[in-house]
């Protein structure tokens, strides 16, 4: 039988350092490690005849690149640097393109593994990939702590996981040991992206919505979010549709909003803040979403990961975009956002079907999602990374 071929592509630090040690312990198969950087140097310096790529699909490699890279900048219109930078993306993506072509077609790679998939560095590799005809392994940080994703299709609302009804995860057997183990897991808060100690004295409303921001510059916000373009218009959105719903309802909710970590330093949320200051908002920093969503009423979110969170916790999800977990019984999917008042009535006055919710998680714990340990990598416990990549590797179903 011939050795079967694998390719890793890294495009950062922690990529690199968890990759390369698949690679020293994937003694069965024939691995390669490649760079971005060294991937676009060498593709500049050896150029290799190749038909040009159509715009449209230039257009998508480069999407996700310079939609973050406007969103850092908070420019809302095109300017010269703009225009420039897309150039230099277009040029980045041909030709990180056409290397890869030929790196996995000269090598006769069978599988091609990055991160996330969304950055050009891995989308124009998956892009020659496809077009191969080979087999891809789409990594990312799992949803509960020590695991990560590893998906044939895709990650978040591009996992093979969107399409699948409450019928499917109903069929789900559920051992009682485990769910319990489930239940009980604490998940680690993101610490603040700057070291700096703040001091809130804030008191929590005796009612409210948890609203958690997502960093500004996420796929699932830029990519996954048709609706809502940033937490400002999250906010506005989210607080008109509560205002009514008091209005209609005589209640007194509130908003409780959390900025995301990651984003702490890097976005000033101050004008916000004073735009809503005196109204029935209060803005969060340092408090644990796990105490924010243990005490709310229910949690609105576009399709973070606190809303598995708040699955866990038992309570009401309100989805604003798309999400590999919008199943009709177990999330509140507002697609139409004119709607999300009526949204908040369900969610407010339906029973929640606790036992299909289980079953979701469930299945995104023990069989979806692979256990390890990133931060502490050992021959045993990345065992079921490897498994899973020879399992695929077994796989002769191959996406075109």
């Amino acid at each position: 039988m011939d050795t079967k071929k694998v390719l890793f592509l890294a495009y950062n630090q922690h990529q690199f350092k968890l990759f390369r040690y698949l690679c020293i312990n994937l003694e069965q198969e024939t691995t390669f490690l490649v760079t971005s950087v060294a991937a676009c140097l060498k593709g500049i310096l050896h150029k290799n005849g190749q038909p040009p790529l159509p715009p449209t699909i230039l257009d998508e490699l480069v999407k996700y690149s310079y939609l973050s890279f406007s969103a850092r900048r908070q420019q809302g219109k095109a300017d010269l640097l703009s225009r420039l930078y897309y150039k230099y993306l277009i040029f980045k993506a041909k030709t990180l393109h056409n290397y890869f072509y030929h790196y996995l077609k000269n090598k006769a790679i069978d599988l091609l593994v990055v991160w996330n998939g969304s950055y050009l560095e891995a989308a124009s590799g998956v892009k020659a990939a496809r077009k191969l005809g080979i087999k891809v392994i789409f990594m990312e940080n799992g949803f509960f702590p020590q695991t990560l994703v590893l998906d044939e299709k895709g990650v978040n609302a591009a996992n093979s996981l969107v399409g699948n009804t409450a019928e499917f995860y109903r069929k789900v057997r559920i051992d009682p040991v485990k769910l319990a183990r489930l239940k009980g897991t604490k998940l680690v808060p993101r610490e603040l992206r700057k070291n700096i100690t703040i001091k809130e004295e804030i008191q929590l409303p005796q009612k409210y919505f948890f609203l958690p921001f997502q960093v500004h510059t996420d796929t699932q916000v830029l990519l996954n979010s048709p609706n809502i373009r940033n937490m400002y218009e999250l906010v506005d959105t989210v607080y008109t549709a509560v205002e009514a719903y008091n209005c209609k309802s005589q209640a007194d909710y509130w908003l409780v909003i959390k900025e995301h970590p990651s984003d702490f330093g890097r976005i000033d949320y101050r004008d916000l803040k004073e735009k809503y200051q005196g109204r029935k908002v209060v803005f969060i920093t340092t408090e644990p979403s796990s105490t924010l969503i243990e005490r709310s009423q229910a949690v609105i979110t576009i399709n973070s990961t606190v809303g598995i969170e708040a699955l866990l916790k038992g309570k009401p999800v309100i989805t604003l975009g798309k999400a590999f977990y919008n199943v009709e019984g177990v999330v509140y999917h507002c697609a139409n956002l004119s709607q999300l008042g009526q949204v908040i009535t369900r969610a407010l006055t339906e029973e929640i079907n606790h036992g299909l919710v289980d079953q979701l998680l469930y299945y995104l714990r023990y069989d979806y999602l692979v256990e390890v340990d990133k931060k502490n990598l050992n021959p045993n416990n990345i065992m079921p990374v490897l498994q899973r990549i020879r399992g695929i590797l077994g796989n002769d179903l191959v996406e075109k």
